[in-house]
């Protein structure tokens, strides 16, 4: 097959957007919702009666250093999602790499349908990052073309890192969509290589 000349080559098959919120960025102040509160969420049946799961699956989960919250409105859980603190997995990639202290990977959220679309997804993320302190890092991504998942991570004052790439190889690129450092840390948190070259943005 020939290749046009001069052509940029490819980091490979895009798998998702990677973004992140640091010491020091913002958190939104949203617009109260009547009744809401988020917090960490002590009771596995409530949770895999919305996101699925097994009880054993969730034991291990917490074992393995993984914290559950979940958004309520008076008293009714809506939304729920987990923190990892020791172990960044991500199964659609067979991805799975230890998190250094102070690094945190969000992950596994679910809205119940009758809630999806009111702004519930990003007052759950501020409000982990507010419950487990500034201190931290955190990391988070969402499937290709997902976009109302991109814009509830926005919304909760996250900031995009770039575009992560799976290569011909089976490893991992970056492709940075916001400051060096930050595409250089996400991609060594993803275990990933930051490709330099520009490619046409993935839609």
């Amino acid at each position: 097959m020939r290749r046009d000349v001069g052509a940029a080559p490819s980091p490979g098959e895009f798998v998702g957007p990677w973004y992140s919120w640091w010491p020091g960025d913002l958190l939104p102040d949203f617009t109260p919702v009547p009744g809401f509160a988020a917090a960490p969420e002590p009771n596995d049946r409530t949770l895999v009666a919305l996101a699925g799961g097994t009880p054993s699956e969730l034991a291990a989960w917490r074992r393995d250093g993984n914290q559950p919250y979940g958004a309520r409105i008076a008293g009714e859980i809506v939304a729920c999602g987990w923190s990892a603190s020791r172990t960044l997995a991500i199964g659609e990639l067979d991805l799975v790499r230890p998190l250094a202290p102070g690094e945190r990977y969000l992950w596994g959220f679910a809205t119940a349908d009758q809630w999806r679309g009111r702004g519930l997804y990003p007052r759950l993320l501020a409000a982990i990052v507010r419950n487990e302190g500034g201190g931290n890092r955190y990391w988070i991504g969402h499937k290709p073309g997902n976009v109302a998942s991109g814009r509830g991570i926005l919304k909760a004052g996250f900031g995009r890192v770039g575009d992560i790439y799976r290569q011909p190889t089976g490893e991992f690129a970056l492709m940075p969509a916001g400051t060096p450092e930050r595409a250089r840390i996400g991609a060594a948190i993803l275990g990933a290589s930051v490709w330099s070259t520009p490619v046409s943005p993935p839609t």
